[in-house]
């Protein structure tokens, strides 16, 4: 499997706490099958002043390159790329016309940007349009991440997002823990609404990646292995597939995904 979203990176946001969680995390990702990691930390443009992002880039790229000896060096098969969680806000367009040469926020490097909604956002979609359209006139496809964690998805959402998706201006990624059965619940506060619109993004074909979202080893694990066998036991193993090794792999090449075209 291929992972497009964690916060193993220790140290930069909310995810591990030092780089002996984050080989732990490695290894739980390594033991179930996960051959690579895109590394995602959070990243809000607005709360960064222009002095600050030199430093900001300059501790994630010494971060990274620690981790990535690390593990060569206990011997762990994985593999790690850099990229960045980045929330969703009017300044985003302007910063990356500024900043994107110097770091780029891409998944592995590449014009596929994931984004975050702002936290308890339950909003009409339609307001961020102007900027999703922005950031393709740029050369970017978006790649929304777990909105069904935090984006009301009611009938009117559902009719964007399925316009965003037939006009090819997005992508979406939805996380492991939000398809997993109900041990896995108490992970998150909304877990149950999680599951449930998780399902109906699942089940109207509107998914392109599924991702851990994973920021440690109690609260928020990697649950890859779990998702993987959830998915193939309710759309068969080669959705599964698609999801989570396929489409993941193609967006770390830079290149185009697709949702399931078995089921058109």
């Amino acid at each position: 499997m291929i992972e497009i979203h964690s916060h193993i990176l220790p140290g930069i946001d909310d995810g591990a706490t030092d780089f002996t969680a984050a080989v732990r995390m490695a290894q739980a990702y390594a033991s179930q099958r996960v051959k690579i990691v895109c590394c995602t930390p959070h990243f809000n443009p607005a709360q960064i002043t222009d002095q600050d992002h030199f430093a900001f880039f300059r501790t994630i790229a010494q971060t990274y390159n620690q981790l990535t000896a690390l593990i060569n060096d206990r011997n762990i098969d994985l593999q790690i790329r850099l990229g960045a969680e980045i929330r969703l806000s009017p300044d985003l367009p302007r910063f990356l016309e500024t900043y994107a040469s110097l770091f780029p926020l891409g998944l592995a490097g590449t014009h596929h940007l994931l984004l975050e909604f702002p936290s308890g956002k339950q909003c009409d979609l339609t307001i961020y349009e102007p900027i999703i359209f922005q950031l393709q006139l740029t050369g970017y496809t978006p790649v929304l991440a777990h909105p069904e964690r935090n984006l009301l998805i009611g009938r009117h959402n559902l009719q964007i997002l399925e316009r965003w998706i037939e006009q090819e201006r997005i992508l979406i990624q939805i996380n492991c823990s939000s398809l997993c059965d109900v041990p896995f619940w108490k992970w998150h506060k909304r877990s149950r609404i999680s599951y449930q619109q998780a399902r109906l993004l699942l089940d109207r074909n509107l998914v392109h990646c599924i991702a851990s979202d994973a920021h440690d080893l109690v609260r928020r694990p990697p649950l890859n292995r779990w998702a993987f066998r959830s998915i193939s036991r309710r759309y068969g193993i080669e959705r599964a597939q698609r999801l989570m090794q396929i489409n993941p792999g193609q967006l770390l090449l830079g290149q185009s995904a697709a949702v399931n075209p078995s089921s058109h």
